[in-house]
């Protein structure tokens, strides 16, 4: 992957810093979200189904790659090795153009154990996206289909590889292993833009589900007569970066999936990325936005007089969980 797809991954471990940091100034309300009738008690039985069904996947993916791996290096050792032979029947064939045979041997062991190489490549790189997170079932489907496709199109060019009989034969079959790899990188290319994508898409989905909660809380302060006036104005400002967000979001999503190998596709990956930055500029903004509004909360609170601290009772609770309220 390269440096820059890196470096939107990082942003993406920061932005789920600062998420954690806000999760921790929510936690002193958590008490009263939980009086507020926000159970997840209903939903249990259903996510812990998809919990084990992911745990499943990921499972097997590890097992797979540790497979994978093994494999590949035994056929990046026997390329290795091929290439050698290739290399020194190469500079005979320079010399005096003597060992036909020899040359032609050595020429098509070392394309097919290229192509092999390949091959397994791609199984490894397979194993990766299936172990994936926070990427859909239909585009994990997706990107597992198109990695199938181009292994099969590289078991047709072996089979053409063995029944090769002359130089010529070759010259064409390594073209059609030039054009599958091509295909290949950008399949890549699209599955970098595509984790990068499906992280940012958790970071929506839990920031979203964050001021739900607080608005929430919100609504019921304001019917209780608290001035949430303020609050509701930062609430407002968070909601609409998510909305921001995820309208970039949705721009990355369909640049990155336009990979195709054509020479727009640098043009692609290039949109794709600045629209992803633009959406993590917009959740930054709204992690404040929704910190700021927290902030208007407690104000509101101290202002009628109502504490921050939790009973006694809640704060054992807190200190068993690991919270410091």
């Amino acid at each position: 992957m390269p440096t820059q797809d890196w470096q939107e991954i990082e942003m993406n471990h920061k932005l789920l810093a600062a998420f954690a940091a806000m999760i921790l100034v929510i936690s002193f309300f958590g008490i009263a979200f939980a009086e507020n009738g926000d159970s997840t008690t209903s939903k249990a039985p259903q996510a812990d189904a998809l919990k084990e069904k992911y745990q499943e996947r990921i499972d097997n993916a590890k097992e797979a790659f540790i497979k994978a791996q093994e494999k590949f290096d035994k056929v990046k050792e026997d390329f290795n090795i091929a290439k050698d032979k290739w290399i020194q029947a190469k500079k005979v064939w320079d010399s005096n153009k003597s060992d036909t045979n020899k040359f032609f041997t050595h020429a098509k062991n070392y394309l097919l154990k290229s192509t092999e190489k390949m091959q397994n490549h791609l199984e490894l790189s397979k194993t990766r996206v299936l172990s994936m997170k926070n990427i859909s079932e239909a585009d994990l489907n997706d990107l597992i289909e198109k990695y199938d496709l181009t292994i099969a199109e590289l078991d047709a060019i072996i089979v053409k590889i063995n029944a090769a009989t002359d130089k010529n034969d070759l010259a064409a079959i390594a073209e059609e292993i030039k054009n599958v790899w091509m295909n290949a990188k950008n399949l890549a290319k699209r599955n970098a833009g595509l984790i990068v994508s499906a992280n940012v898409a958790k970071l929506i989905d839990n920031t979203s589900n964050v001021i739900a909660k607080i608005e929430a809380k919100a609504i019921e302060f304001d019917n209780n007569g608290l001035d949430m006036t303020a609050t509701f104005e930062k609430i407002a400002q968070a909601k609409a970066y998510i909305v921001s967000a995820q309208d970039q979001l949705d721009i990355a999503i369909n640049n990155f999936q336009n990979v195709n190998g054509l020479e727009t596709d640098a043009n692609f990956m290039s949109e794709g990325k600045a629209a992803i930055r633009e959406a993590h500029s917009n959740l930054k903004k709204a992690h404040e936005s929704a910190k700021l509004a927290i902030q208007e909360m407690v104000k509101a609170k101290k202002a009628a007089g109502i504490s921050d601290a939790p009973e006694d009772s809640n704060a054992r609770t807190d200190e068993n969980n690991g919270v410091n309220a």
